[in-house]
């Protein structure tokens, strides 16, 4: 549950820096609500559908997210589904091919390449480092 409070952090943060550097009204409503629909759409998301959803062009909405977040929609939706794979793997018992499936990835080694790079672990590892620092600390 550690990485939903980083996440809120961030968004929080993110969105106070919004409103600090004078962003206009329009592109803070659009990131912010961007944000939330990628959260609540993990399992079934594209850019397109995002900026369809928003009625704004892909391009604007990139332009919002490189401003703001220095990153781009898509990037940043695959940061979200690492995320959430983190919590499977601290959470449940399921086999990494099913989180990998569940989250969107084309298949295990696509979502174990991704998970590697950007936590320095596979997710078996991952999992293994979580289970013996949570026995540890009991």
């Amino acid at each position: 549950m550690q990485s939903a409070g980083v996440l809120f952090q961030f968004i929080y943060y993110a969105s106070a820096g919004l409103a600090e550097e004078g962003m206009g009204a329009q592109p803070r409503l659009l990131l912010n609500t961007a944000l939330v629909y990628m959260r609540e759409n993990l399992h079934d998301f594209s850019v397109t559908e995002l900026c369809r959803y928003l009625n704004v062009e892909e391009r604007t909405l990139r332009n919002i997210f490189v401003r703001k977040l220095n990153t781009s929609p898509k990037k940043y939706f695959e940061y979200l589904r690492l995320e959430e794979s983190k919590r499977y793997l601290e959470t449940t018992a399921l086999p990494v091919a099913a989180i990998a499936a569940q989250m969107g990835f084309s298949n295990s080694g696509h979502f174990s390449t991704a998970f590697r790079k950007e936590y320095g672990k596979t997710p078996k590892q991952y999992r293994m480092a979580f289970n013996d620092s949570t026995y540890l600390t009991k």
